[in-house]
């Protein structure tokens, strides 16, 4: 079998040669890696040496985005999210930076007369008196900061505040951009930072489709509807689902698009929404349902297949419109929120953390050392 030791002889020795490809000539040089992290090791206090500063002490082991804008080495870090995430906005990122420069630094009064004394702010981990020791940067993002950040927004969409939940998660808290700044202790925190930015990616999404539509004119019912059809398909939390569906039940109902609001009723009564879903949200969904099975028409076309009752739409984060790979027609990713588009948005700026190119081939996110 493969791998069975069993097989091999302890003492013989097989030239392989070039047989599995030569690893020589690769090319890499004299490359500087980060040291492995180590004891500190014994140092003579008989010799007097310069002292090593505390920025380029951060950056001997690690070099992740916010250690290197904690060193002030800002090209290098919008280099690493260029590499990483194929950023080609950086404009919302200036408040993050300045945050995180200063976030990490004090100032220690000193004698009359004198400059203030400079100090880094660290880690409680970090061995800030020990010559040689690993130090790191005090993070200022993190899965904390963040998660108390996302249950606000959720909060906001809630309370039907789509227009403030928007902002929370774009602009004023900026949840999805500032997951670009944040490390994770371990794998676990990793993959929480990563939940994250789906999450909020999926909330500024449905937040657009609902904006969008309520900025629609009046006299424009269809897309109307099929905007908030698109929004019961986005992937929100279960009780957000839930009134997402009963809107969207609600504006058909009343616009006498009766398949649609069955399609939508259905889904409500089949789904599992936990404590939301309440008996009086079921009985008015089984009304509804009822009514609408009795005239069976629509009134206004729209482009939404009213017998899916687990439609898995993807949506054009551009046009909000439908994309149909089955039908030959191509799509493309933003390398960092994942948001779907047409082919032909390939190159422009992502919509929806409006940081990345969409369709770049990139490294990929990072929020610990390998």
């Amino acid at each position: 079998a493969w791998g069975d030791d069993a097989l091999a002889s302890p003492d013989e020795e097989v030239d392989v040669g070039n047989a599995w490809g030569s690893d020589e000539d690769l090319g890499l040089g004299d490359l500087d890696l980060p040291a492995a992290s180590s004891e500190s090791q014994p140092v003579d206090e008989s010799v007097v040496t310069p002292g090593e500063g505390y920025a380029r002490r951060w950056l001997r082991n690690r070099k992740l985005v916010p250690d290197l804008i904690a060193a002030g080495d800002f090209d290098e870090a919008l280099a690493t999210l260029q590499r990483r995430i194929g950023l080609i906005n950086a404009a919302p990122l200036k408040p993050f930076f300045e945050e995180i420069y200063s976030a990490t630094r004090c100032s220690l009064p000193a004698l009359p007369l004198e400059p203030s004394i400079g100090l880094p702010v660290v880690t409680p981990s970090s061995k800030l008196g020990v010559p040689g020791a690993e130090i790191e940067p005090a993070g200022l993002f993190t899965v904390q900061f963040l998660l108390g950040k996302l249950r606000e927004g959720h909060k906001l969409t809630t309370m039907g505040k789509f227009g403030d939940s928007l902002d929370v998660f774009r602009y004023v808290r900026r949840v999805l951009q500032a997951c670009t700044m944040a490390t994770a202790a371990n794998s676990e925190e990793e993959a929480q930072l990563t939940e994250f930015i789906e999450v909020c990616s999926q909330y500024v999404q449905g937040m657009r489709l609902e904006t969008n539509r309520r900025e629609l004119p009046h006299d424009q019912v269809s897309r109307s509807l099929e905007l908030s059809a698109y929004f019961t398909c986005v992937n929100l939390q279960p009780s957000h689902h839930l009134l997402t569906l009963r809107a969207a039940m609600t504006q058909n109902f009343k616009a006498h698009n009766y398949l649609t609001a069955a399609n939508m009723a259905r889904r409500l009564m089949l789904g599992n929404f936990g404590a939301s879903k309440t008996p009086e949200v079921v009985n008015q969904a089984r009304k509804i349902l009822a009514l609408c099975e009795q005239r069976g028409t629509d009134a206004h076309e729209i482009n939404f297949d009213s017998n899916d009752t687990d439609p898995r739409l993807i949506i054009c984060s551009r046009t909000m419109t439908v994309i149909n790979p089955s039908r030959g027609e191509a799509l493309v990713r933003c390398p960092y929120c994942n948001a779907n588009y047409k082919a032909q948005y390939a190159g422009s700026l992502c919509d929806v953390c409006q940081l990345s190119e969409i369709g770049s081939r990139v490294l990929g996110v990072q929020f610990r050392p390998l």
